[in-house]
């Protein structure tokens, strides 16, 4: 996972100890949170149930971020606000481009996650089948949104790291 931000837009945060989500309201300063998961270990020919996200919150906010299917490829130690590897742009900034991410949204944090807190929110098990059956096809998720203060959550790098649960039929 890592951050990418509008306000250092060549910064790539991928040694954070938090991966961190931001509307534009209040500063005008957006972050996305890029988060992956490999699935590597399950063959393609698996069949998924209910699936959901595990993440523990390392900063609490007072709004709700959503999540978009990313589709593109981007590199966790590469990403910034402007590039999704250390060759390639994003078609938009922040991953905002039709190319970029998803229009559809595939899971939503709660309204008001709590510092120290941990959470379930559910993820589309089309979306998950298609990562195990096609793993090309997985880029993660683009979390972000259009309001609130910022939420943080623990980075993939600490034993609270977000989790995809994946769940079997």
């Amino acid at each position: 996972d890592t951050t990418i931000r509008q306000d250092k837009p060549s910064l790539n945060d991928a040694a954070a100890a938090g991966c961190t989500m931001k509307g534009a309201t209040k500063s005008r300063i957006r972050k996305e949170c890029l988060v992956r998961w490999d699935l590597s270990q399950l063959p393609p020919t698996t069949r998924v149930g209910a699936s959901c996200i595990r993440f523990k919150v390392a900063d609490g906010a007072h709004g709700s971020f959503q999540a978009f299917e990313a589709l593109r490829p981007w590199v966790d130690t590469d990403a910034t606000w402007r590039r999704a590897t250390s060759l390639d742009l994003w078609q938009a900034r922040g991953a905002r481009g039709a190319a970029d991410a998803d229009a559809a949204v595939v899971a939503t944090t709660p309204a008001r996650p709590v510092t120290g807190g941990v959470y379930e929110i559910a993820l589309a098990s089309a979306l998950v089948q298609k990562w195990v059956s096609i793993p090309v096809a997985n880029n993660g998720l683009v979390f972000g949104g259009n309001g609130g203060d910022g939420l943080t959550i623990v980075a993939s790098e600490q034993a609270d790291g977000p989790a995809l649960v994946v769940g079997l039929p």
